[in-house]
């Protein structure tokens, strides 16, 4: 029982840097591409940036990929909730609803697919044994 505790929060801190990275790096590749798009743009008009519009937009495109990563871990390691939001991610010890026939002791756990099955085969009838 020690384990499982220690083991949600760590797995619920993952979940939330997972979203939190999927977040920050989608919102800094679109800026990066919008900047791509700029630069290519203004290297059409000047001899000059033509010549460094591909290494400025490599440098750009390192430092979107990274930055998400870097944002990401310390927002999450900070506790920075942005705008007061708190992550919905929460661990489900016990059903909402208790499945007619099955009386569970205290703190076990049952999938979810399990306790569907076990609702929707008593709604369609026996199994066929043929």
């Amino acid at each position: 029982m020690a384990a499982e505790s220690v083991r949600a929060p760590f797995a619920l801190d993952v979940a939330a840097w997972l979203v939190t990275y999927a977040l920050h790096s989608t919102a800094l590749l679109l800026a990066a591409l919008l900047a791509f798009a700029l630069i290519t743009r203004a290297a059409r008009r000047s001899s000059r940036l033509a010549d460094v519009a591909p290494a400025w937009r490599e440098r750009i495109g390192k430092v979107a990929l990274l930055a998400g990563v870097a944002t990401a871990s310390v927002q999450t390691a900070l506790g920075i909730e942005p705008f007061g939001l708190r992550p919905a991610l929460v661990e489900v010890t016990e059903p909402a609803v208790v499945v007619r026939g099955s009386p569970r002791p205290p703190g076990s756990r049952t999938p979810l697919w399990g306790s569907l099955r076990r609702r929707s085969r008593g709604a369609r009838g026996p199994r066929r044994t043929d």
